[in-house]
């Protein structure tokens, strides 16, 4: 889903249709456009049941890399699955120079967004996944592989739960 964007391009910003995002990306890849779509882990839950999916990670949108100098960049309004580019009175509005470039450094061979900075003994985490997904815990501990031991307190008692750290968001 990602693809190289050349020096004279910029990533810009579409805006999908309601969870149109992969068939937005795959038409604009047709068309020759670098795509970009980070992704997250998001878990469900149904009928006592819990299903971990990745989802993307601004829904309804997709970042797509032009030269508005050189590429047909009002083509891409008319693309399957796009609703529209987001633009300003002259034209496509780019995203500043290394905001995009950063989010694809973070990703995995998953294009799973992994920004772990700020996890560190003593910082508050809030679990994005799993049965206790959205309770904000302290980090107690790190280890190098790729597993934080979190502090949750329950109900006046402390507990303590291991994470996977792409699980898990640092909180200011």
């Amino acid at each position: 889903m990602t693809s190289i964007v050349t020096l004279c391009q910029r990533w810009y910003v579409a805006s999908t249709l309601p969870n149109k995002e992969i068939v937005a990306i795959r038409n604009l890849q047709n068309q020759g456009f670098a795509t970009f779509c980070p992704l997250q882990k998001k878990t469900r839950r149904h009928a006592r049941k819990q299903t971990a999916t990745l989802v993307p990670v601004f829904r309804g949108y997709v970042f797509f890399g032009l030269d508005p100098q050189v590429n047909r960049w009002r083509s891409v309004n008319g693309t399957r699955g796009v609703r529209s580019v987001i633009c300003d009175e002259i034209g496509p509005l780019p995203v500043r120079p290394g905001v995009v470039e950063t989010m694809i450094e973070s990703t995995d061979e998953n294009h799973v967004l992994r920004f772990s900075r700020g996890l560190k003994p003593g910082a508050r985490a809030r679990l994005i996944s799993g049965p206790m997904a959205d309770y904000l815990g302290i980090v107690e501990h790190l280890d190098d592989r790729e597993r934080v031991q979190l502090l949750f307190d329950f109900f006046g008692r402390t507990t303590r739960v291991v994470a996977d750290r792409a699980d898990l968001i640092a909180v200011d």
